[in-house]
């Protein structure tokens, strides 16, 4: 790994060997959106189902999403059903100054059962609204409701459980997690800590239970900072956790069911003289409360030359971890891919995701928005997965981000070995 490199890291943690990955296939980037568009990172904004790719955002036009004209800015979708994208406007409203004035944090995040999808965005009002609708062969939704779940609010992180209640974590001036059964019209709340939090997550368990993570912005203890948990048991929020403590600040957290009896984090964090690191830790669901120590599994001593982000997500089918890493120094950007078997990186020798042609070379690149957290996953065969990525790269400051899309296959030994 260069200095230089804007890297994909792959993680298979748990992989199993008959399913161990011989080669990578990666396509060429397609376009999604040319007209613009943000992502909120982390939350997931994209996943596969009734055999398409979905992906959402905000759109970026200039014109629509300013000051002037925040009453146009909408919600957008894209959907691909492997013959090209359509682009459709979901109609809902979104306040692209609720949070500042970065356009990439509308609280926007979203959440499917395979037949319905379920959206939080930071509305016009200001409110944290509440949009569900369901899913068409055709690639269109048909929304069937709304509702305001709180004043609006980022960062948010949306996840349904089991039972298909809807569960929303979002921060303001406090923190707080809202859930809601079907129709979705009454809400309640629970306050998980007296200030805002700049970093959520939360994680669908069994038996309709879930857990969130949370980051609240209290001064750090000494040089330490802490992340809590409460875990959801169907019916009432247990004590709050300590899940870990870094030395330094995450900014963004991954929370995953790692296991029909844990569950694994992953955080990062940065400082201004100490280098990028993402680490992990896990929780046995029963018997304890008490998180494992934590473990480092990057870390880059030269980070404070570079910008920095990070995106995760998880095949719970092929127990594998994906980890997105993305630095910008200048102009010199790619995107590698790597493997970890939970001691050290390994590279795929030869496969680039990303590499800028000479117009974004000769111009500032701008990963400025995300790439998006939950990679839309599906099984083309019995020895085969494949993953979409997306990204908003932007040639330059005066022109809006444009949504590219990527599918990535991997290839087990034993599909090779019979080809």
């Amino acid at each position: 790994m260069t200095q230089f490199a804007l890297i994909l890291i792959l993680l298979a943690l748990g992989a199993q060997t008959g399913n161990a990955i011989a080669n990578v296939s990666i396509e060429s980037l397609t376009t999604v959106d040319s007209a613009g568009g943000a992502f909120q990172n982390p939350s997931q904004t994209s996943f596969f189902a009734i055999g398409r790719q979905w992906v959402f955002y905000v759109e970026n036009v200039p014109g629509h999403c300013d000051i002037i004209d925040a009453p146009l800015c909408f919600v957008y979708y894209a959907t691909n059903n492997g013959t090209g994208w359509s682009i459709y406007n979901s109609t809902k409203r979104i306040d692209p100054f609720c949070c500042g004035d970065n356009i990439a944090a509308p609280g926007l995040s979203v959440d499917t059962n395979g037949t319905y999808v379920f959206v939080v965005a930071d509305g016009i009002g200001p409110n944290l609204a509440f949009h569900y609708g369901k899913l068409n062969l055709n690639g269109t939704i048909s929304w069937k409701g709304d509702a305001n779940v709180a004043e609006a609010a980022s960062p948010t992180y949306l996840r349904l459980n089991t039972n298909n209640d809807v569960f929303v974590s979002y921060s303001n001036d406090s923190t707080f997690v809202s859930w809601s059964s079907a129709p979705y019209t009454t809400w309640s709340s629970f306050p998980l800590a007296s200030t805002s939090s700049n970093a959520i997550a939360i994680a669908q368990l069994s038996k309709g239970h879930v857990y969130v993570a949370y980051h609240p912005l209290t001064p750090p203890v000494g040089l330490s900072f802490t992340i809590y948990g409460r875990e959801w048991n169907g019916t009432l929020w247990g004590p709050q956790e300590t899940v870990t403590t870094t030395t330094t600040s995450p900014t963004r957290l991954f929370l995953f069911r790692d296991s029909p009896h844990s569950i694994r984090i992953f955080y990062q964090g940065q400082c201004s003289n100490c280098p990028y690191t993402i680490q992990t830790a896990t929780r046995m669901l029963t018997r304890t409360t008490s998180w494992s120590p934590p473990t480092i599994i990057f870390s880059d001593p030269f980070s404070s030359v570079f910008d920095y982000i990070g995106a995760i997500t998880h095949d719970p089918e092929l127990h594998m971890y994906f980890l997105l890493v993305y630095s910008s120094f200048q102009a010199a950007t790619e995107i590698d891919l790597y493997s970890w078997s939970g001691k050290n990186l390994s590279e795929f020798v030869g496969p680039t995701l990303y590499a800028p042609s000479l117009v974004f070379q000769r111009t500032q690149v701008q990963l400025c928005c995300s790439i998006v957290g939950d990679l839309t996953t599906h099984q083309i065969s019995m020895r085969s997965q494949s993953y979409s990525a997306y990204y908003a790269l932007s040639p330059s400051s005066l022109r809006p981000p444009v949504i590219y899309g990527q599918t990535i296959t991997l290839h087990s030994r034993q599909e090779t070995s019979q080809s």
